[in-house]
């Protein structure tokens, strides 16, 4: 019965599968690999308060990113602006329609589903309830953000705009500020959750 206890207690490292059991971290602590030094966990202060308000604030940004012009172009006298879905929309239009479906479901769907899940599942963590299918909502978070490409996203338009200012006038609306703040919380939303401090606190209120 102890060996399984202890069994169950080792954590394999994502990137080496080495075998370990994670200390107790106090306040500012990160525990690595002892075989590769890759970061398995660390404690903050707030660790639930700042993933959350993160969350929150990117889904209000996202909605502001997706309300308003995203870029406009202005060329021989003639002016026309885009959205961010509709980016998506015009890819389907003019004969790429997986490339249209998959840039919407990555740069999209996938980083607001991971939202809403991050605020549903911390939300009721925050208020130490016990979280109404907590497992599965941990599991979509980190199974889905490798596909969340906010940031590939935005560097490739960067990249896109360098080479389109040579042929039209270019106007960023404010889609394109709300996205770029939403890029940064997005990134700062994950960064600052650590997927054993979730599961730890699911089995502690699991537990009550």
């Amino acid at each position: 019965m102890d060996s399984q206890a202890s069994t169950e207690d080792l954590i394999a490292c994502p990137h080496c599968d080495a075998l370990q059991r994670l200390p107790e971290l106090e306040v500012g602590q990160k525990a690595v690999c002892i075989q590769c030094d890759h970061t398995l966990s660390y404690s903050m202060h707030e660790s639930l308060d700042r993933p959350l308000a993160c969350a929150i604030a990117g889904l209000i940004l996202l909605v502001l990113s997706l309300s308003f012009p995203f870029l406009a172009f202005e060329a021989s006298g003639r002016e026309q602006s885009i959205g961010l879905a509709q980016s998506a929309l015009e890819l389907s239009r003019y004969g790429s329609p997986i490339l249209g479906i998959v840039s919407l479901a990555f740069i999209i769907v996938a980083p607001a589903v991971i939202l809403i899940a991050v605020v549903a599942l911390l939300g009721q963590l925050f208020l130490n309830r016990r979280p109404i299918a907590g497992k599965q909502l941990a599991t979509l978070i980190f199974m889905l953000n490798p596909w969340a490409m906010v940031d590939v996203f935005f560097l490739g338009t960067l990249i896109s705009l360098t080479k389109i200012a040579e042929l039209a006038y270019l106007k960023t609306g404010t889609a394109f500020w709300s996205f770029l703040i939403f890029a940064l919380v997005f990134a700062a939303t994950m960064a600052s959750l650590d997927k054993h401090t979730i599961w730890k606190r699911l089995e502690s209120v699991n537990n009550v």
